[in-house]
């Protein structure tokens, strides 16, 4: 399979307003046509990792590390690789559909924008037909005539997946696609979504905090906790059976995902905020497993268990 995207000790740091370090050396590599899901709390780095890979960092930022797509070196490439990967290799969803989509423009317009060609007449309707049928949108000749603030939350997100479609991208990333919605319309779009990976067999990453999501959408799941993926693997072995001690207590306080019952478990204390790379392991202050080792070095992935682990006891009996 090729390597789509790979990520290698990727370190991201504002520098507006102090120093921030919101991605601390995360590692992942993601191959074609798999459908990747990044989950964590807020503040563990996935909005930041979501806006590297569209290139719409600020420009206040300092990175190193690797980030290639198909081999390229992103962070070295230049404005015009940038415009051409993100009309023709990439296809993005924000959380917040209203603000991803122009208000002062009719919603078909910018899907023919999207498109990059003149449409007239029937053609012009076969093309509303086409991607806005392809979401499902009801009466999508209708819909193209409208403005986004004309639409429903649920309308309008649909409408940003299809223009974020249109151009039969390479590389699908999601960054919060549900976060905006109620729990309805949350499920039907989080449906859209899964239907439409299956269909077309397109790379993805969803960046999402809904765990019940990542369990319909992902076929491989990485853990992010203070700007590092702290473990990947399969779905299957990551939710089904975590190494990780944050992975089990993610998933402890998941609601939708306890057994009978199980109470949810919250996770003590707050995730850190760093402004320099972390001496020892970042969740060594909230984790019931932790160790002398674990405050004073740092962990670095290892395979256990089929999947990829950063912790010093991922293979012990404690983990």
């Amino acid at each position: 399979m090729t390597t789509v995207l790979e990520l290698e000790d990727l370190v991201v740091e504002y520098r507006a307003s102090g120093r921030v370090r919101a991605l601390d050396g995360a590692s992942l590599t993601v191959k074609s046509g798999e459908s990747w899901g990044i989950v964590g709390e807020s503040g563990s780095g996935k909005s930041t990792l979501a806006l590297a890979l569209a290139g719409a960092l600020p420009a206040d930022v300092a990175s190193s590390g690797g980030l290639r797509y198909l081999g390229r070196d992103m962070l070295a490439a230049p404005v015009a690789w940038w415009r051409e990967y993100r009309q023709r290799e990439l296809g993005a969803i924000f959380q917040d559909p209203m603000g991803a989509l122009d208000p002062t423009m009719k919603v078909g317009r910018q899907l023919m924008l999207a498109v990059g060609g003149r449409y007239r007449g029937e053609a012009r309707g076969m093309l509303f037909d086409e991607h806005f049928g392809a979401v499902s949108l009801p009466a999508p000749r209708e819909t193209a005539r409208k403005y986004s603030w004309e639409l429903s939350g649920g309308m309008a997100q649909r409408v940003a997946i299809a223009i974020a479609l249109a151009n039969d991208p390479r590389l699908l990333v999601a960054d919060e696609p549900t976060s905006a919605l109620d729990a309805g319309v949350r499920g039907r779009v989080v449906g859209l979504l899964h239907r439409v990976q299956r269909e077309h067999e397109r790379t993805s990453i969803v960046f999402t905090h809904d765990l019940n999501a990542v369990e319909r959408l992902a076929t491989h799941v990485a853990v992010m906790y203070a700007g590092r993926v702290v473990e990947s693997g399969s779905a299957e072995l990551v939710l089904g059976q975590p190494r990780h001690p944050y992975t089990r207590a993610l998933l402890a306080c998941a609601p939708g995902l306890e057994g009978r019952r199980e109470r949810l478990e919250a996770i003590g204390g707050a995730p850190p905020v760093l402004h320099e790379a972390s001496s020892g392991c970042a969740f060594a202050d909230r984790c019931p497993l932790v160790i002398d080792r674990c405050r004073s070095e740092r962990p670095r992935s290892e395979e256990v268990g089929a999947r990829l682990v950063a912790c010093f006891r991922a293979g012990t009996d404690g983990a």
